[in-house]
């Protein structure tokens, strides 16, 4: 087995400035998405698949897959806030 080498100053220095700046990019990109469309990263992640699935339609399966074991949490959330009614949350033309 070979012995692991670590990081000397300098890529140390570097890779903690990557993950500093990946942390802030992340933060900022999920509150731009908040901002604008009302959903988490979360939402966002469970919700794109379907987007751009054929007819907006996957198996449950597959789309397990694409968000992991964040399914049923996500799921769950989403459809508590989604109100019985959608037309009594909105403005809708009847």
């Amino acid at each position: 087995m070979t012995d692991t080498r670590w990081l000397d100053a300098r890529e140390a220095s570097l890779w903690q400035s990557y993950r500093d700046a990946y942390r802030e990019l992340m933060r900022a990109l999920e509150a731009r998405l908040i901002g604008n469309a009302g959903l988490s990263g979360a939402d966002y992640a469970l919700l794109h698949p379907l987007s751009v699935a054929e007819h907006g339609v996957l198996r449950t399966r597959d789309l397990g897959r694409s968000v992991e074991d964040q399914l049923t949490v996500l799921l769950d959330r989403i459809l508590t806030n989604i109100p019985a009614d959608p037309c009594a949350a909105s403005d809708c033309d009847e």
